[in-house]
């Protein structure tokens, strides 16, 4: 009997964002519910799942195989990119990493994910980094989203490889309010994104309480200098957003 496979909110986000009809590779695989997924409902042909443990992989093909899409879906031990040619995929899907780690694997593998269509990236932490290296890199981040998922705030972006990109950094690029906060996340204000900017404003506020009646040393004045600062960036984007239902 078939097992049909049901995806979390966020990981169904990232299934929604996938091209119909690209063939996709998915970095940390985990048990492989993204392509399996993504194949049961006919949205790809073929699916590559990467893994850098054996233990999930493991699982990955049970699921494949009591999935009934084996035959369409391959699995490889593999440290990021490593064992994917830029022939074999046109999307690659790199979630649930943190952003310095994502950013790493692109870096090791740039020539390769130049030459795929899409980048889907979920990255758990320093996400404005995440943007900051695809804005630099030749990259143009095409989508973003912010999904609410058992009550964690998750931001997924797609990018694609601008035409006269390359894989050399550009150097002197200060971090940018829109790479802080997403091109298209400021420009469509989804609800989701509100409601992310007044729990981190709650969350700014109660660490700048912390920070002023700590020591005064050089690296908390920074620090406190600093989210005053993103204080300032999230209430001006609030003054300008629909309103929002509290979190």
């Amino acid at each position: 009997m078939t097992k049909t496979i049901q995806l979390s909110k966020r990981l169904r986000a990232i299934a929604d964002l996938v091209t119909p009809g690209y063939r996709l590779a998915d970095i940390g695989t985990d048990h492989g519910y993204l392509p399996i997924w993504l194949l049961q409902n006919q949205r790809i042909p073929y699916a590559l799942g990467l893994d850098i443990r054996p233990g999930p992989l493991e699982h990955a093909g049970i699921n494949m195989q009591n999935a009934g899409v084996s035959d369409k879906m391959e699995l490889r031990l593999s440290d990021g990119l490593e064992q994917l040619q830029a022939s074999e995929a046109d999307t690659v899907v790199i979630s649930g990493m943190g952003g310095m780690l994502i950013i790493s694997i692109l870096q090791n593998a740039c020539q390769k994910v130049r030459c795929m269509k899409e980048l889907i990236l979920s990255p758990q932490s320093d996400i404005p980094m995440v943007r900051k290296y695809l804005r630099t890199n030749g990259f143009l981040i095409v989508d973003e989203q912010v999904i609410i998922d058992s009550q964690k705030f998750y931001t997924i972006i797609k990018a694609e490889p601008t035409q006269d990109g390359s894989c050399t950094r550009s150097r002197g690029n200060e971090q940018t309010l829109e790479d802080q906060f997403g091109p298209v996340l400021l420009e469509k204000r989804p609800e989701a994104f509100i409601q992310m900017l007044i729990f981190q404003q709650k969350t700014n506020q109660q660490i700048i309480d912390q920070l002023e009646s700590a020591s005064k040393t050089d690296t908390n004045r920074d620090r406190l200098n600093e989210l005053k600062q993103k204080q300032e960036d999230i209430r001006a984007i609030l003054e300008n957003a629909p309103q929002a239902k509290g979190v």
